[in-house]
């Protein structure tokens, strides 16, 4: 039972410090390209997500796929899933259309999945190791910066990496649950040369 509580401790910790980085580097305003590597789809879940809240989806339909199969190079799609746009939507009915105070709602989902990244690295490795892993996300200069962007890119992480971790305890035998831990270092690789963040990964597991 401390074994867990710790872990709980913990994995609160990791979230509450992912949380307080990433707000610490927002700004209120959005890039269509440049320093924040932002891109239109913003402005389209934005569109989406007041198209709800005013009750006009036909009408949005009907004018994006106008201006979409009418564009030179098609843009994009006429309308994107709904889930993120249902977030955004709920967030202005709160706050209004404040650029800042959306981005919170990625931040959120950002800690969520960090303190979910720990459970989940605890469950195949030494705690110590598990703590390291979840650090790279917290002081990746990448997801730092990438909590300027109104995209669906971290609450689909988030929720396709906790879903997983359901799907796993509940469906997946015990006796392949090891080789998750081959996986993890596998990216763990890939993640300390991205982040620019040295973990050492020679550790057995």
């Amino acid at each position: 039972m401390q074994k867990h509580k710790l872990d709980f401790l913990i994995a609160l910790t990791l979230a509450l410090s992912a949380f307080i980085l990433g707000a610490l580097n927002l700004h209120d305003g959005q890039t269509w390209s440049g320093e924040d590597g932002g891109n239109g789809d913003f402005a389209q879940y934005l569109l989406q997500a007041i198209a709800l809240n005013e009750g006009r989806i036909s009408e949005f339909i009907e004018k994006s796929a106008f201006m979409t199969l009418n564009s030179y190079d098609g843009m994009g799609p006429i309308i994107y899933p709904w889930g993120y746009p249902l977030l955004l939507s709920l967030g202005i009915k709160v706050f209004g259309l404040h650029i800042l105070s959306l981005k919170y709602i990625n931040l959120i989902f950002f800690a969520c999945f960090v303190g979910g990244f720990y459970i989940f690295c605890k469950n195949t490795m030494e705690r110590k190791l598990a703590i390291y892993g979840a650090l790279l996300f917290v002081c990746s200069p990448y997801f730092v910066h990438f909590h300027n962007r109104l995209l669906s890119d971290v609450p689909f992480m988030c929720v396709g990496f906790l879903g997983a971790i359901l799907l796993q305890k509940y469906f997946m035998p015990p006796p392949r649950r090891a080789f998750q831990a081959y996986i993890i270092k596998a990216n763990y690789s890939s993640l300390k040369f991205r982040c620019g963040v040295y973990c050492s990964l020679s550790y057995p597991l």
